[in-house]
């Protein structure tokens, strides 16, 4: 069994539902021992929306390797009626992110990991830091706290929700 850890966030409808249903549909594909952080509000990045994120973090293990998962995640995104517009960012009901695998690195066309940009990233750092206290970067060799430290003023992230599994 490998760990992976996802970030989930919505921005769009009924945004707590959403991430309760991509959880549980995720949830029917061989995962085992789900964690979620709590849920977090933040403005919107690399994009205009009057409309606010709620995100969080999961850990859960898995017999899938790391490019399966990936697929599972694009299956559950496609299931709820995400549509891709382009490469650039915009509203959605559900973003689903593979942010690691047990600490391998992979750099290709489909998956990148550890996630490129998760380290800039508040909103998923934080609730990161609630799941895994513990981890490091498998490139980077910084831990989540020195990320962190690291971010430009003007992040902001509020609790939103307790955990939703």
């Amino acid at each position: 069994m490998k760990r992976a850890i996802i970030s989930l966030g919505s921005n769009l409808g009924d945004r707590l539902s959403n991430l309760e249903e991509a959880l549980w549909l995720i949830s029917l594909e061989g995962v085992y021992n789900l964690r979620c952080s709590s849920v977090y509000s933040s403005d919107p990045q690399g994009f205009e929306s009057e409309n606010k994120f709620l995100n969080m973090v999961a850990v859960f293990y898995s017999a899938l390797q790391a490019d399966e998962i990936l697929k599972l995640l694009l299956e559950v995104e496609t299931r709820m009626g995400r549509v891709r517009i382009g490469k650039s960012y915009s509203d959605r009901k559900i973003d689903l992110d593979l942010l690691d695998v047990e600490g391998i690195t992979i750099q290709g066309q489909e998956l990148t990991l550890p996630h490129p940009r998760m380290h800039q990233r508040d909103f998923v750092l934080i609730p990161l830091l609630e799941v895994c206290p513990d981890w490091v970067h498998p490139v980077l060799k910084h831990n989540i706290d020195r990320f962190l430290g690291e971010l430009p003023p003007g992040f902001f992230l509020q609790k939103a929700h307790n955990p939703l599994c």
